[in-house]
């Protein structure tokens, strides 16, 4: 099905009273259905003025207050219960929130919840910024995770280790073995910086 489009006199007067006009009178003035009218508004970039919408929410609110007014009795009394009885359990009381409503016992369950999610997220980053990896997180790190000074500590874990020294994952600690070709000015820097060297 071909869709349906506008002629340029139609055009111009959507252009000129879209902003101000229901959509629905539009659409009865041009003949189309309130999806083309949409997508023919989209299209054009067509948006409705803040003060059109300020004035069909008053005469929204208004035409809500006279249907309630015209209800029997009866149904207004029901009504009026209904909102009593629903709107007291969501309603709360300032600086309270949804979570307060709960039990104890789910309470503990959310909170015990969120500090696994925080330390895990936590040990994340920083295995991450211990790697020489730019922070992702506003996380306080340790100062020993200081993103310049793990990137110099990398760099000279990958040095040392190129030489033969022993280093684990993560350790300060160098382990000089036979195979290790050994530098005193290399070892004296490493140790500046906090690495401890030991012999095998």
């Amino acid at each position: 099905m071909d869709k349906i489009e506008l002629t340029e006199k139609q055009t111009q007067w959507l252009v000129r009273h879209f902003k101000h006009t229901k959509n629905a009178d539009i659409a009865a003035r041009l003949g189309i259905c309130a999806r083309t009218l949409n997508r023919v508004a989209k299209k054009l970039g067509l948006e409705k003025t803040p003060q059109f919408m300020r004035k069909c929410r008053a005469e929204n609110r208004i035409k809500a207050v006279a249907a309630i007014a015209a209800e029997p009795p009866e149904k207004r009394q029901q009504r009026r219960e209904q909102v009593l009885r629903n709107g007291m359990k969501s309603r709360f009381k300032k600086g309270e929130n949804r979570i307060w409503q709960l039990s104890a016992e789910r309470q503990a369950e959310i909170q015990r919840k969120r500090a696994e999610t925080w330390k895990k997220t936590r040990a994340m980053e920083i295995s991450r910024v211990s790697l020489g990896l730019e922070q992702k997180t506003n996380f306080r790190l340790p100062k020993e995770f200081d993103q310049d000074k793990n990137k110099v500590l990398i760099s000279r874990r990958y040095i040392l280790r190129a030489k033969g020294y022993v280093i684990k994952r993560g350790s300060m600690a160098v382990y000089i073995t036979p195979e290790t070709v050994r530098s005193e000015e290399m070892e004296r820097s490493a140790a500046k910086i906090g690495f401890v060297f030991r012999q095998v």
